[in-house]
């Protein structure tokens, strides 16, 4: 998975999730896509029990960073997109 550091990078992590804003949404779909693509691969040989599945929610709202920490109208309804996307989805 390709990804430039300079227009992203990993800020909170809570309940098992993963925060990170980007400079475009492009980015940050194609990301996504990426990652979901890795894991259908990973996914594909193994068994019930040993696959992994994310549910990625991405927004282009506004939000606040805070040195390590994200804030912000964005950062909530990304959260509220992530837990509307199919296992293995996105939702935008």
């Amino acid at each position: 998975m390709r990804r430039n550091p300079q227009r992203c990078r990993w800020l909170d992590e809570r309940f098992g999730s993963r925060e990170r804003p980007y400079v475009s949404v492009v980015d940050a779909i194609r990301t996504a896509v990426e990652t979901q693509a890795v894991v259908a691969k990973h996914n594909a040989g193994q068994p019930e029990d040993g696959r992994i599945e994310f549910r990625i929610g991405v927004n282009l709202g506004d939000v606040v960073i805070d040195g390590d920490d994200i804030h912000g109208d964005g950062v909530n309804i990304a959260a509220r997109l992530e837990g509307l996307a199919e296992p293995g989805g996105i939702c935008i």
